[in-house]
């Protein structure tokens, strides 16, 4: 059974913004699920907008705890539209909850405030939002008019006081309050509610050394004994191959990049993908064949690499790889890149001599199948052209080998 943590919110708060990426990451590594509250933060009566205190006009510039909060979480500051109350939103999102959608109707709500502009509270956006989550439309927006949850909506101040929320987000583990917490304090406490010991990553306060010229690129894979990276079939998930320490050093590599990439092949085969909300997400697609429905462009920063349209998605043509991920960094600001597979998109980079680094967990696990893909597929180098790499480091956790090679 996943443990459920209930969330106090409001659309428009910054801080529950932060916590959306924040419960993305949980979602992620644990077995949790989240209960909306709906909290209106200026209902009918309230004043709006609040009244500003006097600022000096000589007084140089400060970092607001909102600014250093959206900076710990890796996140860019953002802005929705100013003015708004959230009544309706959140009727709709009672709505949406009660047929089954509220997670994926929230996360609409949350995006198109945050990072599209829209006014949330108003009725056409409302619909706008709910199509394709929705069946009976006309019935959802009558339930918005008639105030059919009314009830469900607690608002600040005193009624919220009362139901023990005194910020907004609120996040109830174990029936333990967090209120306006960075992730790791989240982290742990799921940790201790689920009562699970804490898994630590394999790799702590990494030092990446690589060209100059263009993106650091470094590969994360794990593989069976044998050298496989798969546990059944191509087009299946892999994340039972490693174990939780692996997934835990994957997400620590990942928080150390500022972009994952991956092949066509290896977005399909994970319809569940997750990444932090922090990171750009490039997928390298040769045939154009994807699916816009993916898990995978549900997010503000994505990149198609190669053949291929997406709405709302960048593009980028491939040609070389030198001058794609130069492009990469000239065009979105690109540093660091974790490529983790498949096999032909490793192939093709290392064979580009643009992998720096990289990163195997070698598991005790037997696969065989001389059809089963290794780290790297493509055409073979020559005997003259076969490159030794130096281990920077190999470390033992259990029966898994965590090892690190640098060009």
């Amino acid at each position: 059974m996943p443990l459920t943590i209930s969330v106090a919110h409001d659309y428009i708060c910054p801080w529950c913004w932060i916590a959306v990426s924040q419960m993305r990451r949980l979602r992620a590594e644990f077995d949790v699920e989240f209960e909306w509250r709906g909290y209106e933060l200026y209902p009918e009566g309230m004043e709006w907008p609040p009244r500003k205190v006097h600022e000096a006009t000589d007084r140089p510039p400060t970092p607001t705890r909102t600014q250093l909060a959206f900076a710990v979480e890796g996140l860019e500051p953002a802005k929705g539209p100013p003015g708004m109350r959230t009544f309706r939103a959140h009727q709709a999102a009672e709505y949406a909850r009660e047929k089954g959608v509220g997670q994926e109707f929230n996360e609409r709500l949350y995006e198109a405030y945050w990072n599209q502009g829209l006014r949330i509270n108003d009725l056409p956006v409302l619909r706008f939002l709910a199509n394709g989550l929705i069946s009976d439309l006309d019935d959802f927006e009558a339930a918005i008019e008639e105030q059919r949850y009314r009830d469900r909506v607690i608002v600040y101040d005193e009624p919220a006081y009362a139901s023990g929320v005194y910020y907004v987000p609120t996040l109830f583990i174990d029936g333990k309050a967090y209120a306006e917490q960075p992730y790791s304090v989240l982290r742990k406490a799921v940790i201790e509610a689920l009562g699970e010991p804490e898994v630590r990553p394999v790799y702590d306060g990494l030092d990446f050394q690589g060209a100059k010229d263009r993106p650091l690129v470094f590969i994360n894979m794990v593989t069976t004994l044998d050298g496989k990276i798969i546990t059944g079939d191509r087009d299946e998930p892999v994340m039972d191959l490693g174990s939780k320490t692996d997934h835990a050093t994957l997400r620590h590599l990942e928080s150390c990049a500022d972009a994952v990439m991956i092949g066509a092949g290896t977005m399909r085969a994970t319809p569940k993908i997750r990444f932090d909300e922090r990171l750009w997400r490039i997928v390298v697609s040769e045939s154009g064949e994807l699916d816009p429905s993916h898990a995978f462009f549900k997010a503000p920063r994505v990149i198609l690499v190669g053949k291929g349209q997406v709405d709302r998605v960048d593009k980028v043509e491939l040609s070389d790889w030198s001058s794609t991920l130069v492009e990469l960094r000239e065009r979105f600001g690109i540093q660091r890149i974790v490529c983790e597979g498949g096999s032909e998109l490793n192939a093709s980079l290392l064979k580009a001599g643009c992998v720096d680094e990289v990163f195997i967990t070698q598991t005790s696990k037997l696969k065989l199948g001389k059809d089963s893909p290794t780290i790297a597929g493509g055409q073979p180098f020559s005997r003259e052209e076969v490159e030794s790499w130096t281990l920077v480091s190999s470390r033992q956790v259990g029966d898994e080998v965590f090892l690190r090679y640098r060009r």
